[in-house]
Formats: structure tokens, sequence, C-alpha cells
């Protein structure tokens, strides 16, 4: 291993670490600072972070430095064997892992049958690089408390202070999703309460301090993304509004307009699920979280709901939840990505609104005029979430 850092140091270029996306010997240099790529990670996980490096740096590189790149990956793929050891001959992982390098870039090659060391599981593949959790309230786990410094922050508005209302909450599905894999890059948190599809495009549009695009935090490291995205673009707090203010919200009449209004949104998600993937880098997995089924279904309320919406309104809602996941879903296909969809409409099953025991909160007046974390999971809810969600990243689309 001495011998292998000496030819890492040696490829490096000293122009500093923000150029180490142009030069092969510093692309090697940084996945030896990580720890998973020296311990924590096989064969084909090694093979696949420096290889997808590799193809985004390979115009205006000479071919020494291709055969320096290869020269060295041969070199610490052989070094990681020998420590690690394999139920696979030595000789057949490291002739294939630099199979593997060298085509990657013109594109051709057959490198064998693929085995456990040479293709990536769905979680090794989603936890090779930096995890980018963004979307909406669901995503920053608005209803959850426990935010995180500056995003509960309304202090002295309106007079010349900025707000940061994103609550980004420390018991957010995305937070023990990190912390439930091993990750080999970082963990950016870009989730905003209130957000919108063009959210991912420009800055904020409520104003909120500091808050860029959102998909300025998908990097070439990027390995993982989840995003909830377009209750607000549906119109779901005007829905919920009118149920609890405006009478019995389930008419024939209402049906058809909130329904209009969610198709009318298939089109642009689709076109964010595109521009997602062509941000994002060559085999990085993209998860669409759905939105769970706010009340019980009507058979299972034995006792009466403690809601403040009525029992007929409150399965009207389901169903244009249910609509709405349904629009999620046809928005992927439409897309024509490999983007992933996450079914969690069953998350909150017993522990809906109005039951003995809910893991989402009702309609809160605590707040002026009213909680911003109403009809949104509390800390529970969002760790049932959590729960789904890893289960797509450990079993793959």
């Amino acid at each position: 291993m001495g011998v292998l850092k000496t030819l890492l140091r040696g490829t490096e270029t000293g122009e500093g670490p923000d150029a180490a996306r142009a030069r092969p010997g510093q692309i090697w240099a940084h996945c030896w600072a990580l720890e998973p790529c020296r311990a924590r990670r096989n064969v084909a996980t090694i093979t696949y972070m420096v290889t997808r490096r590799a193809i985004r740096d390979q115009r205006g590189q000479g071919t020494l430095d291709y055969v320096g790149i290869v020269a060295v990956a041969a070199i610490l793929v052989a070094a990681i064997v020998l420590g690690t050891g394999s139920g696979e001959p030595i000789r057949e992982q490291v002739s294939r892992s630099i199979c593997q390098i060298v085509h990657a870039f013109d594109g051709g090659g057959d490198c064998g049958s693929t085995t456990s060391a040479g293709t990536l599981t769905p979680e090794q593949q989603a936890t090779s690089g930096d995890y980018v959790a963004l979307g909406d309230s669901y995503s920053s786990g608005e209803g959850a408390g426990d935010y995180l410094d500056g995003t509960d922050d309304e202090s002295f508005w309106p007079w010349g202070h900025d707000p940061n209302v994103c609550r980004r909450s420390k018991n957010a599905y995305s937070a023990s999703i990190y912390a439930a894999f091993d990750f080999a890059g970082d963990y950016s948190f870009g989730a905003c309460s209130g957000g919108i599809i063009n959210d991912y495009y420009q800055d904020n549009h409520s104003g909120n301090e500091g808050e860029g695009p959102q998909r300025d935090l998908i990097t070439d490291d990027t390995s993982l993304v989840t995003i909830s995205m377009g209750g607000n673009d549906f119109g779901f707090a005007d829905v919920l509004q009118s149920c609890v203010v405006g009478g019995s919200c389930a008419t024939a009449s209402h049906t058809k307009e909130v329904d209009a209004e969610i198709d009318g949104q298939i089109d642009r998600l689709a076109q964010l699920y595109r521009d997602m993937a062509a941000d994002a880098p060559p085999g990085a997995r993209i998860l669409v979280i759905g939105y769970p089924q706010l009340f019980p279904d009507p058979e299972d309320i034995t006792n009466g709901s403690d809601s403040f919406i009525g029992e007929d309104e409150q399965a009207w809602i389901n169903d244009r939840g249910a609509h709405a996941n349904a629009a999620i879903q046809e928005a992927i296909r439409r897309s024509g990505t490999q983007v992933e969809y996450v079914d969690v409409s069953d998350a909150l099953q017993g522990h809906e609104v109005g039951t003995d025991d809910p893991w989402i909160n009702d309609l809160d007046l605590g707040d002026f005029p009213v909680s911003r974390g109403s009809f949104h999971p509390k800390a529970a809810g969002q760790a049932a979430i959590a729960e789904l969600v890893q289960q797509q990243i450990r079993n793959g689309p």
C-alpha cells in the first residue's frame, strides 16, 4: 500500500483540490482520500466510481493520460483484492476491472460474465458517492420538528430581515437514509417547505434566504438523489383549506377541477425528471417519492374520527392523493428515464390523521393562522417513509 500511495502522489499536479476533476492523478488521489475506497468498498464499487469520474474528464486528455489511469487502476484494484480477498480468482477480478476502465473510454469491449465482483448491487450503486435530498415539505420534514439552524427563522420579518422557513428537520427521511447506509460521499439537504417545480431551476420562489436552484446541489459526485415534488403545484394546500373552511369539498365539480389541475402538471413533472437525469452523472439513481395517504380508509374508522375534517371529505382527499400519485407515476413513464418511483401511500397505515396514534399532524391552530406542519408527517411518519425508501435503495427498480 505504501508503494501505491507513492504512485498516486506522483500523478498529482499540485494544482489544488479544485483541479481534481481535470487531472487523472488527482481523480485517483480523491478516491484514495475517501476511506470507503480503501476499506469499505469492493472491487466493483471502486471500478465504478473511478470509471465514472474518468469518463467525465476524458475531454482534452491524451493517450498517455489514459494509460496512466489504467496502470494506476490496475495497481489499486490488485492491492485491494489482495487486501480484502474474494471468492473469485484474483487474476479474473483484476482483468475484468481493468477491461471495464479501458472500455469506458471507447464504449466497446466484452469484459466477460458478470459476478458479484464485476457488477454493483443497487445499494452499492446508490451509495458510491454523494447523497442529495431535494423536494418540498414532505421531504424537508415540515411537521417533524427539530429543524436545522437557519431553516426555521422568520424573526424580525417583514422588517428587512430575510427569513428562511424551509424547515429542514433532523427527523426527515433523508437524514435517516444517510445514517442507515455507508455512503462514500456527503449528504446535501436541499428540500424546502413550500417547494414547487420551478424551485428546481431557479432561486426559491418564496424568497427563503440563501436558497438557490435545487439542481445546483447535484454534482459529478452524486450517486443518489431523492425528491418529492408536485404537491404544491397540484394545489393541495388550497384543497385542504377548502375542506376545512368551505363546507363539503367532495363535490363532482370540485373533483373535476382538482383532477384537471393535477393532470395539468404531468408534462412539467416529466420534464423535471428528464432534467434531473441529465444533471446527474451516469449511473446515479434518482428516486421520486410519492405522497402518503393522509386519512384512514372508511372501513378502518371504527370509533369515529378525531379530525377536523369530516369522514366523507377524508375519503375524497384520499382519492385525490391517489390521483396525484398516479400522475407522478405517469410523468415518470412519459419522461423516458430510469427514474424510480417509491410508493409510500401506505407508509402511515393505521396511524393516519384522526387515529388513536397518528404519525401525521392534523389541522393545528397553534400558530397564526394555522401551523405550517398541519397535515404533514411527524417524526414517526418520516421514519416510516424512510423504511420504504431504504427498501427501494436496497432492492432497486
